[in-house]
C-alpha cells in the first residue's frame, strides 16, 4: 500500500497525452541533530489542514518521507506542504503543521548548512527541547541559535 500511494502521486501527471514524464522525486527522513528522531506527520489528522508536525522515532513510514518541490518541502504521505502557522509567524515557538501547498512564503524552506530556515520569516526549523525525547515532541520555528534542536540531517531514502 505504501509504495502505491508514493507511486500514485507521481503517475497521474505522465498519463495525460502529451505530458512530459516527470522525473520521481529524491525522499529523504529528516533527523534532528539533537536525538536523530524524524520529522513526523501525525497520522490522526493527516489529511487535513493543520495536521501536526512532530519528531517520532525513525521508521520510514510515509508520513516521515519527504521531498523539495522548489522551495517547498511536502510529504510523500499525500502531498501537503511543511507550513508554519501565519497566526503568529512572528513569535518564537509558532507552529510547524501540514497544509494544502500554493507556494506562500510560509511554506518556502531553505537550507543553511544543517538549519532550515522559513522564507517567510528566515526563523529556524526547531524541536521544542522541553520534550525533544518523547514521541509528539513539537516542531516550530525559533530565531536561529545554531543549537542541536535546529540541526537536520536529510537522509536519501529509496522507495520501492
Amino acid at each position: 500500500m505504501f509504495r502505491m500511494m508514493i507511486v500514485g502521486l507521481f503517475a497521474v501527471g505522465s498519463l495525460l497525452v502529451g505530458a512530459p514524464a516527470q522525473a520521481a522525486p529524491v525522499f529523504y527522513s529528516v533527523h534532528v541533530g539533537f536525538n536523530n528522531k524524524c520529522l513526523d506527520a501525525d497520522l490522526g489528522n493527516i489529511q487535513h489542514n493543520g495536521a501536526i508536525v512532530q519528531l517520532w522515532d525513525c521508521n520510514g513510514s510515509a508520513q516521515q518521507l519527504w521531498y523539495w518541490s522548489g522551495s517547498s518541502l511536502v510529504t510523500a504521505y499525500n502531498g501537503k506542504c511543511l507550513d508554519a502557522d501565519r497566526s503568529r509567524i512572528w513569535e518564537n515557538g509558532v507552529k510547524i503543521q501540514l497544509w494544502d501547498c500554493w507556494g506562500p512564503a510560509h511554506q518556502q524552506w531553505r537550507q543553511d548548512g544543517a538549519m532550515v530556515r522559513n522564507g517567510f520569516n528566515n526563523r529556524c526549523l526547531d524541536a521544542d527541547r522541553s520534550r525533544i525525547w518523547e514521541n509528539g515532541a513539537k516542531v516550530q520555528l525559533w530565531e536561529c541559535n545554531g543549537s542541536d534542536q535546529q540541526r537536520w540531517v536529510f537522509r536519501h531514502r529509496a522507495v520501492r
